[in-house]
């Protein structure tokens, strides 16, 4: 007889079931103390999250239809809405009774990206259909959905790699709504390690461990994978490229290409047998952590 592992969900007391807000633009709502859990997820327009979890340093997140944020009780928010449009969001408050198997609230992630794990916009869609009824079967499915998204939202399982580190996570998290929300760009050190809640030294020494490289050269990495794959993906020029990369001028871009694919983008883009686009992540054991960011950016 074979035994199989039992995947022990949390336990979450839903306190109501999926509502929906809409606010003029312009609106703030906040600031405000969560006294249990918390998952919003915008249907329409946009909006800067402003957040600090107790204990932990205050945050901004930009928000967009296609996130879904999650926050731990005791945090304390803030929501500017879209200053040019009206926005609608969807949120759903709960509290955990039993974690499951699932760590420690304090390393959970805060936003994951809904186009990179179509199983919770899935989640989503259901969670916002079981709202609109308010019969027993209806608030114990929701209960079921709420738990099995919970697990995923926190254990995402390949991405950046079954198992990976909260710091990791929260790392590919920032650098994925950043480029979501305004394109594949540069990211300081300073940035990430504010967006994560570690000191610049301190995140620089747990990427430099696992990597083998700074947190600024990891993102830089997987800018110029996106550059190679543009190269051999579409019809756009290599000042295009540089200019979708965040790159000022294509001298600098050429320059840093020039340096991690051992060519020019010109070179790169004529070799026959095509050149590996993805060689230096994988060098760099950042392949899972490219994929997924390259899910965001947009070609060309």
């Amino acid at each position: 007889m074979s035994s199989a592992a039992t995947v022990r969900l949390p336990q979450v007391r839903v306190a109501t079931g999926t509502r929906v807000a809409r606010y003029r633009p312009g609106a703030v709502f906040g600031p405000r103390r969560l006294a249990d859990f918390e998952l919003t997820w915008l249907l329409t327009g946009s909006a800067r999250l402003r957040y600090q979890p107790r204990d932990e340093p205050l945050r901004t997140v930009p928000l967009r239809p296609g996130l879904l944020n999650l926050s731990r009780e005791g945090t304390v928010d803030c929501y500017l809405w879209d200053e040019q449009t009206p926005s609608t969001h969807a949120y759903l408050h709960f509290d955990l009774a039993d974690p499951g198997a699932l760590p420690p609230p304090a390393d959970w992630p805060a936003v994951r990206d809904l186009t990179v794990s179509p199983v919770l916009g899935g989640l989503c869609q259901h969670l916002l259909d079981l709202g609109s009824t308010e019969d027993a079967a209806a608030q114990e499915a929701t209960g079921h959905a709420l738990a099995l998204l919970l697990d995923i939202f926190v254990r995402p399982g390949p991405g950046t790699g079954e198992g990976a580190p909260a710091w990791l996570e929260g790392l590919v998290d920032t650098v994925a709504v950043r480029w979501a929300d305004a394109g594949v760009s540069r990211i300081t050190t300073e940035q990430l390690a504010e967006a994560v809640g570690v000191s610049r030294g301190y995140l620089t020494a747990l990427v430099s461990r696992q990597f083998g490289c700074g947190p600024a050269q990891l993102v830089e990495l997987v800018r110029l994978a996106h550059a190679a794959v543009a190269l051999h993906r579409s019809n756009a020029t290599v000042e295009e490229v540089a200019r979708s990369c965040g790159y000022a001028t294509p001298f600098h871009f050429s320059h840093r290409f020039r340096h991690v694919y051992g060519m020019p983008p010109g070179r790169f883009r004529r070799t026959d047998p095509r050149p590996d686009p993805y060689g230096p992540v994988r060098e760099h054991g950042l392949l899972p952590v490219a994929r997924r960011l390259l899910q965001v950016s947009t070609i060309g």
